[in-house]
């Protein structure tokens, strides 16, 4: 999976990217006006994401592997699939009331969300960016 993207800010070793897309949904359908396109931004540790200096203004390709854009997209949904499945159950079966099971699927998916924000607080960024001539 790649990505063109320009570099608009550097500080220290930090990189800040902007994400450069025709529109929201991935293809290039401007003239339906069905999307809302905002600016996206990914930040890059200079020491270990790049294979070259970066400079403001370079334009950039951003890379993933297929394997590791699927893996975390099925962890991230699984985990919270799993954990409102799970809440909404036990919290039926604790107290019998369909509240009891709305609000356990709820602290189920606010304990999927706290889980995943520190499984992955400290984890390497798994891209490489390579100077692009676009």
């Amino acid at each position: 999976m790649d990505n063109i993207g320009k570099i608009t800010q550097i500080q220290g070793n930090t990189a800040k990217i902007k994400i450069v897309r025709d529109s929201a949904c991935g293809s290039n359908c401007q003239s339906c006006g069905g999307c809302e396109l905002k600016d996206h931004f990914i930040t890059a540790d200079i020491k270990t994401d790049f294979n070259f200096v970066p400079k403001v203004g370079d334009n950039v390709t951003i890379s993933l592997d297929n394997k590791t854009f699927y893996t975390y997209s099925a962890l991230g949904y699984g985990v919270f699939i799993v954990l409102l499945i799970l809440g909404a159950v036990l919290g039926y079966i604790k107290f019998k009331t369909d509240s009891a099971s709305v609000l356990g699927g709820f602290l189920g998916l606010i304990m999927g969300f706290l889980f995943l924000k520190l499984m992955f607080k400290n984890k390497k960024s798994s891209y490489k960016i390579q100077k692009s001539e676009k």
